[in-house]
């Protein structure tokens, strides 16, 4: 293993309300380094500015990896998990193994090893995930591995742990353990509608190693070095994510804050004479959360988190439109879906413009053509 470059100790804020930037163009040698830095080196006005970011990074969030999670309650686990989605109008198969964990006290009362369990990657698996790309802004690494360059991320738990609370999420470090341990034994294949295979068989996360005592693993001072999915490399190396603030998806539910993320790539363009359209039963397909007992339980779980975006400034209001079956029988019809639509607040318009800065000077300092942006969205390495 060569180690090619390391992350930047000193981060540069490159852009600020009283200046402009106008970056040089990154060599192409050195590109792949460079678009890791520029992912690393928010383009903001301070350090505690670039601590409240985050990258949404489009197409990887699009696969719906997680949505097994609901498989996760049943008595007997599924050997698989398969569902259709579509990126660009390109329609695909994901098919999801569990993953297996080791849960909180591995030897029982007599001292026997524990068996591990099985579980489908979930909200829990999601919200790790979130942090550990949050983390790679500030500790990863590039590497040389079998000739191929790799972006890899070096943390202790408790370090994840304080990213997690950071982000508002509560999860212990047993918790955060076996999040990591699904992550990293939970397959995921993809392939196109004709039926062949267009993907590798890759982990959520493809690469780990970790050290670890008792002593360490208690608090949570074990560490692991994890290897980020092709996929997402991808993105950094071609610039096909959004830096977007980290505060307002705090207090909001794990569906509602994957709306959130979706919104400021998907969106931005979106004013009040041209709001965004949300489908309940399509949100429900790519994220965990949703699964109500009823649809109506779906939709009223949607209008509290909405309420919270209103009250936040991210909406200046929202419309509902219950999709009821077409054959009506006696009584109150129950619904089958939900159309939500957005309207967007000051905030939110805001912060999509600042996003939206930050990727055409990312753009630039890579020497990446502006109109190329839609191509290179769709050209994956394994899709």
């Amino acid at each position: 293993m060569e180690k090619v470059a390391t992350a930047v100790e000193d981060k540069t804020f490159l852009w600020g309300p009283q200046g402009s930037f106008d970056p040089e163009v990154i060599p192409v040698p050195d590109r792949d380094v460079g678009a890791l830095q520029l992912f690393q080196s928010f383009l903001c006005n301070n350090e505690d500015e670039a601590a409240g970011l985050s990258n949404v990074l489009t197409l990887w969030e699009l696969i719906p990896k997680y949505t097994a999670d609901q498989l996760n309650y049943l008595d007997v686990l599924p050997n698989d998990y398969q569902t259709d989605f579509t990126i660009y109008n390109n329609k695909f198969k994901l098919t999801v193994f569990p993953g297996t964990y080791y849960p909180k006290g591995s030897k029982n009362k007599t001292n026997v090893e524990a068996a591990p369990k099985r579980r489908f990657p979930g909200f829990r698996e999601q919200v790790v995930e979130q942090a550990l790309i949050h983390l790679a802004t500030q500790q990863a690494r590039a590497e040389l591995v079998n000739n191929k360059l790799s972006y890899y991320v070096t943390f202790s738990i408790r370090e994840l742990y304080s990213v997690l609370r950071s982000m508002g999420r509560s999860q212990s470090h047993y918790q955060i353990r076996e999040a990591l341990e699904v992550l990293t034994s939970s397959i995921i294949t993809i392939k196109s509608s004709g039926g062949t295979e267009t993907t590798s068989r890759y982990p959520i996360v493809p690469s780990f190693s970790n050290t670890s005592s008792a002593d360490e693993l208690v608090k949570g001072r074990d560490v692991w070095k994890i290897a980020l999915h092709p996929l997402v490399i991808n993105a950094i190396q071609n610039s096909t994510y959004r830096q977007y603030p980290l505060a307002p998806s705090i207090p909001l539910a794990g569906f509602a804050a994957y709306l959130l993320r979706q919104m400021f790539f998907s969106a931005p363009n979106i004013s009040g004479a041209h709001p965004l359209k949300v489908s309940l039963l399509d949100l429900s397909s790519r994220t965990p959360g949703l699964e109500m007992k009823t649809m109506r339980a779906s939709i009223n779980a949607m209008i509290r988190e909405l309420d919270k975006m209103r009250d936040g400034g991210l909406l200046e209001e929202y419309e509902v439109i219950e999709i009821l079956p077409k054959r009506k029988g006696r009584g109150r019809p129950a619904p089958v879906d939900a159309e939500f639509v957005l309207y967007p607040g000051t905030s939110w318009i805001r912060d999509v413009k600042a996003g939206s800065k930050r990727l055409a000077l990312t753009e630039k300092a890579l020497g990446l053509a502006r109109s190329q942006r839609d191509s290179r969205q769709k050209s994956l390495p394994f899709l």
